[in-house]
């Protein structure tokens, strides 16, 4: 990776579909100066790292890493003699892999060819319970895997005008088993990216972008119908399958503007979403500022509205209800950023930001009924969720030698409400985070480093009786 970016809220137009936060990453380029690799094996998994160059105006770079997490506990629990102690044990299990290719035909042109493929898999330690038939315990098996191969392409017009676009083929796959019931989800994705870039003056810099994606689905389960809250049915199990398509385009306007003789940076942007699942056209406003108070010292401040779809399975005509509409969010964020270093390499670096979002229109599953084509049907989900999520990120940075380190902390509230329930904290609420980061150069060629996380968790009840 060549960098790897938290985006809590208020981020720009070349961001979509999503309520919450988002990480954004981006792909390194290889080494080119020559031949390199590194290879790792621990307690838990190995891989390793091929990269450099492809003639005269390229390079690769091939990775690969697998887990070994199973064989190891299996191992733990043949040697210890204690195989019942393993019995509800889940062990999961993960393998990836990345090739990618680029070219350099002219300094104008630059051409690259990612692929990569994940999967990962979650299930029982043990095939069967210790000295018990495998039916008594029942079966445990989860599954999510996605492969993509994306070429891009950039053209440099001139050093003031400039286009990047990338497209992206591939498919996910998701299964869930629990006892008697699973979930299936098969799902080919298609993308394509776009953005021309023109630098109008010293000052004020105009980007215009698309960014599109299409999916097809096919998706099958069996669940007990309670969990759709169809209390009435005598079928102890509900199940369907189906095929669905989604598509989904948007165009963006961001822009840069820097004031001459001011220490202000105006970000005006503005979005516009089409959701054919929903058959919605959604306008989205986003503006950021930035202020440089002082050398060193940065202000920033952002708002916007967000959109995303509603999941395929939510909008199944079996199992779903495909009257939703796209849940929104307003994003509010303000914070600082202050350069301790004064221009030196070393020294201390502290950025905090503080967020607010509101959401409306949220699905959530319902037991009530409602008439469709006169008929009183399960609804299943609707739009009468609403939520809000605010908190603070901060972080300190220092960079030195032979000492560098950081330490970043988050404070987060989550919560939905509901008009038959009230407010309350939503299931994936993690109140606090907190990350330390040492490390320490010991020699010119060694380093020694170490991390310690702490979180809250996300919120559950106990079951008591």
């Amino acid at each position: 990776m060549d960098s790897v970016e938290f985006l809590a809220a208020g981020y720009g137009p070349e961001y979509s579909r999503a309520l919450g936060g988002q990480i954004g990453g981006t792909i390194r380029s290889p080494r080119r100066d020559r031949t390199y690799g590194l290879a790792f094996v621990d307690l838990f998994q190995a891989g390793a790292l091929l990269e450099g160059n492809l003639g005269t105006n390229g390079g690769f770079f091939l990775g690969v890493r697998q887990s070994y997490i199973g064989q190891v506990l299996k191992a733990a629990a043949n040697a210890s003699g204690r195989e019942s102690d393993f019995n509800l044990t889940l062990a999961p299990s993960y393998a990836d892999q990345i090739a990618v290719f680029e070219h350099s035909p002219t300094p104008r042109h630059f051409l690259r060819l990612t692929a990569l493929r994940s999967s990962d898999t979650l299930q029982f330690l043990l095939d069967a319970p210790v000295g018990r038939p495998a039916s008594g315990r029942g079966t445990f098996f989860n599954e999510r895997t996605f492969y993509r191969l994306m070429p891009e392409f950039n053209y440099r017009f001139s050093d003031d005008l400039k286009w990047r676009s990338s497209s992206a083929l591939g498919d996910d796959y998701i299964r869930l088993d629990i006892y008697n019931d699973y979930l299936d989800i098969k799902q080919t994705v298609l993308t394509t990216r776009g953005e021309l870039e023109w630098k109008v003056s010293e000052s004020y810099s105009t980007y215009f972008g698309f960014d599109h994606r299409y999916t097809w689905a096919d998706v099958g389960f069996r669940f007990p119908n309670a969990s759709f809250g169809d209390a009435s049915s005598t079928s102890a199990s509900l199940q369907a399958s189906e095929s669905l398509k989604a598509s989904e385009i948007g165009l963006y306007w961001r822009n840069r503007w820097s004031p001459s003789d001011t220490a202000w940076t105006f970000l005006p942007n503005l979005r516009l979403d089409y959701f054919k699942v929903t058959r919605e056209v959604i306008l989205e406003p986003r503006l950021a500022a930035r202020y440089a108070l002082s050398p060193g010292l940065t202000l920033r401040g952002a708002v916007g509205l967000y959109a995303q779809p509603p999941q395929a399975q939510q909008l199944s005509a079996t199992f779903g209800n495909q009257n939703l509409l796209a849940p929104r969010a307003w994003h509010y964020t303000a914070g600082f950023e202050k350069d301790f270093r004064g221009g030196r390499n070393s020294g201390l670096v502290w950025i905090c930001d503080f967020w607010y979002r509101d959401f409306d229109r949220l699905i959530a599953a319902s037991k009530d009924y409602v008439t469709r084509n006169g008929e009183l049907v399960p609804e299943r989900y609707n739009n009468r969720e609403s939520g809000r999520a605010f908190g603070l990120s901060t972080s300190l940075r220092f960079t030195g030698r032979p000492l560098s380190g950081q330490l970043s902390y988050t404070l987060s509230q989550s919560r939905r409400t509901r008009p038959e329930e009230g407010e309350f904290r939503f299931q994936f609420d993690q109140t606090h985070i907190l990350n330390a980061i040492v490390a320490k150069e010991l020699t010119e060629n060694w380093t020694i480093s170490s991390r310690l996380r702490y979180t809250t968790g996300n919120a559950f009840t106990p079951i008591r009786g």
